[in-house]
This record gives C-alpha cells, structure tokens and sequence, in this order.
C-alpha cells in the first residue's frame, strides 16, 4: 500500500484509512517539528504520494504542528505541498545526476 493508496481511500470516507490518516498526519507533524528545531528552515514542502492529499493533509499537519512547537521564537516553519507532487523524488534524483555528470 502505498500513500497515494491511502489518500485516495480517505477522499473515499473509508474509516480504516481514516484512522490511518490522522496516525500520519501526527508522525508527520513531529517529524516536522523535528526539523524545525535542528534546522530552523523558512519552510517544509511536504511531496510524495500523501501530497495528494491537499488541504485534507495540511489542515490537520499543521494545527498538529503549531500545538507541538516550541515557542522560544515565532520561528515555525511554513508548511506547504510541493508542486511536483509524487514525483518530486524522481526529478530531485534526476537532477542530482544530471549535476554529478557535469551537465549543470
């Protein structure tokens, strides 16, 4: 199973994905916390295949994320999806080779 599995059975209403959803959206959430407080970045672009997900996915990560926070500084990151969806690994991979072989 995989995530794009996951969100197309929550558009569905199915319960089982449901709960298994808002198990992500909370590991998600403190994974992103995490970042936050190691690297301090101006933003997390979340992709991959539970990027499908749109504002289903952002709600709950990010009321989960600000509850979560530490806040020493109003320095949270923003969150948002990338634009290239599932398929930003392959690009970002791509890429890298691209670069590694000289063309960039």
């Amino acid at each position: 199973m995989t995530g794009r599995d996951v969100v197309e059975a929550v558009l569905a209403g199915d319960a089982v994905a449901e709960r298994i959803w808002g198990e992500v959206c909370e590991a998600l959430a403190v994974a992103c916390v995490t970042v936050q407080h190691v690297l301090n970045p101006a933003r997390i672009v979340i992709g991959g295949g539970l990027s499908g997900g749109g504002e289903r996915l952002l709600e709950p990560l990010r009321a989960r994320y600000a509850q979560m926070g530490w806040r020493l500084a109003e320095d949270a990151a923003a969150l948002e999806l990338s634009r290239l969806g599932n398929d930003a690994g392959w690009i970002g991979a791509a890429a890298l080779l691209f670069e590694a072989a000289g063309g960039g």
